[in-house]
């Protein structure tokens, strides 16, 4: 899904494409609007389909610089985000890449990345297993060497310690992050917690 506003003929030309729901993480704060395990992966031949749409609309409004955010769901789980990726870039090095994600690529795909993509958001969750944890905040420190990222903190209470310990590492490694609080919105999860302030 390609999300669409009004386009202004004076700003930047700003394409978010939703890659679809599915999502390697299950978190219980993500609702299931957002994410699924299951749901069929977008075909390569219908993302390049979509990626010519895209410029269509960049000569139509004669801009000469134009950016596509991806997200989903996890972009990066889509085993055709990759080629997707040297497909763009191939066929246009102008455009400037970006992507939104949970920042569990494996090893491989860690130049692929900052070959690619100009820009990155990076959500670190707290209740994956250890490994996949410590990958992200891997991916975090690598990447950040590399290009402008931002990183996300989900702030869970259940995870208090593991928190402040992510906020320390990031603040030492000069890394730009911010504070996002869960819960409030979905307090109709058994067990979860509700901040009556409002403030975290």
């Amino acid at each position: 899904m390609i999300k669409t506003t009004a386009v202004d003929s004076n700003s930047p030309f700003l394409v978010t494409w939703d890659l679809g729901k599915r999502c390697n993480f299950d978190c219980s704060y993500c609702s299931s609007n957002r994410h699924t395990n299951d749901s069929p992966y977008s075909k390569l031949d219908e993302l390049i389909k979509t990626y010519s749409f895209i410029k269509s609309w960049v000569k139509l409004y004669k801009k000469n610089e134009y950016t596509i955010d991806f997200t989903g769901g996890e972009p990066t789980n889509n085993p055709n985000f990759w080629d997707l990726l040297k497909h763009i870039k191939n066929d246009d090095p102008t455009v400037t890449l970006g992507v939104t994600t949970n920042g569990s690529w494996g090893e491989k795909h860690q130049k692929l990345l900052t070959d690619h993509v100009r820009h990155a958001t990076i959500s670190v969750h707290f209740e994956e297993d250890p490994i996949v944890k410590k990958r992200v905040l891997n991916n975090i420190l690598s990447l950040n060497k590399q290009l402008p990222i931002n990183v996300n903190v989900m702030l869970h209470t259940d995870h208090w310690g593991e928190v402040k310990q992510t906020i320390e590492l990031l603040e030492q490694n000069n890394v730009i992050h911010s504070l996002v609080p869960i819960g409030d919105s979905h307090n109709d999860i058994v067990g979860w917690f509700k901040d009556k302030r409002g403030i975290m």
